[in-house]
């Protein structure tokens, strides 16, 4: 999935979604030992974790951290901090963590800074703008607090096919054609849509016949052509896309057209879909899968001479 920061909306969040939000990424950032404090009072800290220190020239050591989580939607006052500080100090900890939804107010950061020069450890601040972009180092957070059921949906289509080589159903085609933004795909996600409506071209027209739905129309010479700007938009490789060495495990697929090869006992299988554009534009995707992984090869480009 590709997101951005508009993509990442703490308001949908409530007090307790975000401590567990800022739980799972203090987890991709190797804290361990974590001690979630839901409930009642928590001496300081939502959350306390340890984290070992390696990178120095003496014997790795282990710190303490006490991190407080706070789901605002203005600026965070002083009066949310104080107490927190004092329990930082009290229980001895080695650094505190606050990171807040939104920002913190003048007078909390003044205090903040003031405090860092007289107390023993360390006060960090996370505030929303820098807690947004590192977010996006981790879609799979993203999509757990953030995604809509349909960003959803693809990812859990795509792994059903590459495990169970299970295509999606062509009422969720059509639901996905008229629902999901393809903008937030990536690459192997738009190459995997691309390959199952295009696999899936007469059962999803016999759906909607079947159901009276408008049919997903196209121009004629690209079948699904709204993949086309997306697919072009996340090329990935060289076109064409299989080198000529390829040519004797996958076979002759740079020519136009369509061509699939079912999974074999070794669980190998692929897909060649390429075609030529109004304006001689060729735009060719290839789909590897071999032992439950998957590659994908997107490459857009005009015939050789």
């Amino acid at each position: 999935m590709i997101f951005h920061e508009d993509d990442i909306n703490f308001e949908r969040l409530d007090w307790k979604q975000f401590e567990e939000l800022c739980y799972d990424l203090l987890v991709k950032f190797q804290f361990h030992s974590m001690a979630w404090r839901q409930g009642g009072s928590d001496n300081g800290r939502d959350i306390e974790a340890k984290r070992y220190i390696t990178d120095s020239i003496v014997s790795p050591y282990q710190e303490k951290w006490f991190v407080e989580c706070k789901r605002h939607s203005n600026g965070l006052a002083l009066d949310q901090v104080v107490e927190k500080i004092n329990w930082t100090r009290v229980e001895k900890a080695d650094h505190f963590l606050l990171i807040v939804s939104s920002y913190v107010t003048t007078q909390t950061r003044e205090w903040l800074e003031k405090a860092r020069q007289t107390e023993f450890f360390t006060i960090h601040i996370i505030e929303g703008k820098f807690l947004k972009q590192q977010l996006l180092l981790f879609p799979d957070i993203i999509i757990k607090y953030f995604a809509d059921d349909h960003v959803r949906l693809v990812r859990s289509l795509l792994m059903q096919w590459v495990s169970h080589d299970i295509l999606p159903t062509p009422k969720a085609l059509y639901d996905l054609h008229k629902n999901l933004d393809f903008g937030q795909l990536d690459y192997q996600e738009l190459g995997f849509m691309w390959h199952a409506y295009v696999h899936s071209e007469e059962a999803i027209q016999q759906y909607c016949s079947d159901q009276g739905l408008e049919p997903i129309v196209w121009d004629g010479i690209v079948p699904f052509d709204f993949l086309i700007p997306y697919l072009k938009l996340a090329q990935n490789w060289e076109y064409p896309v299989m080198k000529e060495f390829e040519t004797a495990k996958f076979g002759m697929i740079n020519g136009l057209g369509q061509q699939w090869m079912e999974p074999q006992g070794d669980d190998f299988s692929f897909s060649n879909i390429h075609y030529q554009l109004l304006d001689k534009e060729r735009v060719q995707v290839c789909l590897i899968k071999e032992n439950k992984i998957l590659e994908v090869r997107i490459g857009v480009g005009f015939r050789q001479q």
